[in-house]
């Protein structure tokens, strides 16, 4: 019998083991690009030439230029709930960018947290999601122009928005890029 549980033992250790060293990856990384943006900042004190950590308004797909339809196909993924806690979001703006993400946030529930939504109107971004207390924020694109995709950890890192309550937020690739591309708009185009 001990033979029987020894493997599904090691198993689960060795779930548990990959698991805290993603962690402690995914931690040294955020480290890491901490660190880099302050040496930038300090350099640039000093006078230096400092190139931007990121070229991904260089390499992004063009920004999206017409308005998604209210009751278009982006929309119909929304529940009843959610499509509420939208249009309390986004009112009468038009949306250029909508998607579901990965990222959960706390809105009330006890067991389970709401599934996050990121839109982007003419000059921000909008996360929300539903539940008995709907989380709702609005993040101006000018306090997310040094943002960039995170390619180990999935997720989109709005920067420097400190301030915020929520700094990431995890989408696909294609998504990911797509939604700093509509950041981006605004510096491409000045």
């Amino acid at each position: 019998m001990s033979q029987e549980t020894k493997p599904e033992h090691w198993t689960e250790d060795r779930l548990a083991q990959q698991k805290r060293t993603i962690d402690l990856l995914t931690d040294r990384i955020r480290m890491l690009e901490e660190e880099n943006h302050s040496f930038a900042a300090q350099l640039k004190e000093k006078g230096v030439d400092v190139r931007e950590s990121s070229n991904a308004s260089l390499e992004l797909p063009p920004p999206l230029t017409d308005p998604l339809e209210k009751d278009g196909e982006e929309f119909q993924h929304l529940s009843r709930s959610e499509h509420k806690v939208a249009e309390e979001a986004l009112g009468d703006r038009p949306v250029y960018f909508l998607s579901k993400s990965d990222t959960t946030v706390d809105v009330g529930h006890w067991l389970n947290e709401g599934i996050a939504w990121v839109a982007a109107t003419e000059n921000e971004v909008v996360l929300f999601a539903a539940g008995r207390r709907p989380f709702i924020e609005e993040i101006p694109f000018t306090r997310l122009y040094k943002s960039l995709y995170n390619h180990i950890t999935g997720e989109v890192v709005f920067s420097p928005a400190e301030a915020e309550s929520m700094t990431r937020i995890r989408l696909s690739p294609a998504h990911g890029f797509q939604l700093l591309a509509q950041i981006y708009q605004e510096n491409s185009d000045a």
